[in-house]
């Protein structure tokens, strides 16, 4: 009897040594579950208060400071669900935007801007590049827009 529990004690020993790792790792999971839904929580927030602020035909100083300051907020939260997601490819994109998570073309060129070169198709490139050839810089009708104070 003594050789099978020569080869069972130890077969166990490192078994029961499995069941902190994972533990462990259904637990580091659920939190970056957890982290990505805070995520997209925020970027929803914001962009609801960012649309709140566009409604005012005539926003003041103060609203125009605040919208910068959430449009900058809501830049570092996509660049941050973009890193949190465990599989980032222009399928994952175009996914986000079919469900609403991302809601413009602006937001869904920030999100393209943290693949890698090579895996945005060109038709996408052009596309987007089309829409929004200068992502910093909001067409002239829209209500925020520093150009519109321009106008003749």
């Amino acid at each position: 009897m003594s050789g099978v529990a020569d080869i069972w004690v130890p077969l166990l020993a490192a078994a029961l040594g499995l069941v902190p790792y994972v533990l462990e790792r259904r637990h580091r999971r659920r939190l970056e579950d957890d982290q990505r839904r805070r995520v997209w929580a925020d970027i929803s927030r914001i962009r609801g208060l960012m649309s709140d602020i566009e409604r005012d035909s005539t926003p003041g100083p103060g609203a125009l400071q605040a919208a910068g300051k959430l449009s900058d907020a809501l830049r570092g939260l996509i660049h941050e669900a973009c890193r949190l997601e465990r599989r980032l490819d222009v399928a994952t994109v175009r996914k986000w935007r079919a469900t609403g998570r991302l809601a413009s073309d602006w937001q869904e060129q920030l999100a393209m801007q943290m693949l890698h070169a090579e895996e945005v198709p060109q038709g996408d490139v052009d596309r987007l590049m089309k829409a929004h050839g200068n992502t910093d810089e909001l067409p002239a009708e829209h209500p925020m827009s520093a150009r519109r104070d321009n106008e003749p």
